[in-house]
């Protein structure tokens, strides 16, 4: 009799369980936060750094929105965003720049989610152009077990350049990143990327290789620090340098610095030193820029 009860009662606790995760899984979980942020930009450089950074002293003003829907193995994610982008260079025109972001992930199993991504923005700062319209659609595969992260995204581009009218450029980009955690708030990482643009101007076709590292730790509870390492190599195919194409390469050092006031208040604080070498001997310069940022984040 005894035996019986007790196996009722495994029976029952089990059940419970299997209930209760089935629970669990089915509950959605949904957030929306918003945030404003200002960062003053002192940059030492002529031309663009090869990726999507202007060399320029400025300022930027900016804010979006973020909403997330988590059910089970569904992840959905909305981004908006808006900045306004200024120059103390007068060469250089400000610029708004609005951008708006969705994913639909899946979980397959519990350490692989597939992940779909599309986004657009306008005015955008690229390799070859000064203002740009691009929508991006991509597709990602994630593999994390353990302290383990592997990422491999693939995707394409489309560009419509605002600096010249009625040209366009599209091409494809390809990533992959691995990340380590070593402990609570340090962290190994590594990644490599190539992309293309293939354009009506030909002059605006390039190819681009780039590889980096980072280390991230925490120096103290509310402050987060990290150092890197960028390399980048990209040729412009159609334009010509004796025999040869153009050819770019940089590698720079980077370092980064954020602080947590609390109540969503922080600060950041960004450097890089950037050696760029070119078979163009005017595009051989050492850039040096540093970013200060203030954001305030905000549960809506």
């Amino acid at each position: 009799m005894m035996k019986k009860w007790g196996m009722q009662v495994t029976g029952l606790t089990v059940a419970l369980m299997v209930s209760a995760s089935a629970f669990a899984e089915s509950v959605a979980r949904e957030r929306l936060t918003g945030e404003i942020m200002a960062s003053g930009i002192a940059a030492s450089g002529k031309t663009s750094d090869g990726l999507e950074n202007a060399n320029r002293s400025g300022s930027v003003f900016g804010g979006g929105v973020n909403y997330s829907y988590d059910k089970g193995a569904d992840h959905y994610k909305i981004a908006i965003s808006s900045g306004y982008y200024t120059y103390t260079d007068d060469k250089r025109d400000n610029r708004w720049s609005n951008s708006v972001a969705g994913s639909y992930g899946r979980d397959l199993t519990s350490d692989v989610r597939l992940t779909g991504l599309a986004s657009y923005t306008s005015q955008l700062l690229t390799l070859e152009s000064s203002s740009a319209d691009q929508t991006q659609v991509r597709a990602r595969l994630s593999y994390s077990p353990g302290p383990h992260r592997v990422r491999v995204t693939g995707g394409w581009r489309w560009r419509d350049y605002r600096d010249l009218p009625d040209k366009t450029g599209n091409g494809p980009v390809a990533a992959v990143d691995y990340r380590y955690r070593i402990d609570s708030g340090r962290y190994l990482s590594m990644a490599a990327r190539y992309d293309k643009i293939d354009s009506d101007e030909d002059r605006r076709d390039y190819r681009r290789y780039i590889v980096s590292g980072e280390y991230r730790f925490r120096p103290g509870p509310k402050t987060s620090a990290a150092v890197g390492l960028q390399w980048r190599d990209w040729t412009y195919p159609h334009r010509p340098i004796g025999s040869d194409v153009r050819h770019d390469r940089s590698i720079a050092p980077t370092f980064r610095v954020r602080h947590d006031f609390g109540n969503g208040w922080s600060a950041q604080l960004e450097g890089i030193v950037i050696d760029r070498n070119s078979n163009a001997n005017s595009y051989d310069e050492t850039v040096k820029r540093a970013v200060l940022t203030v954001r305030k984040q905000f549960e809506m």
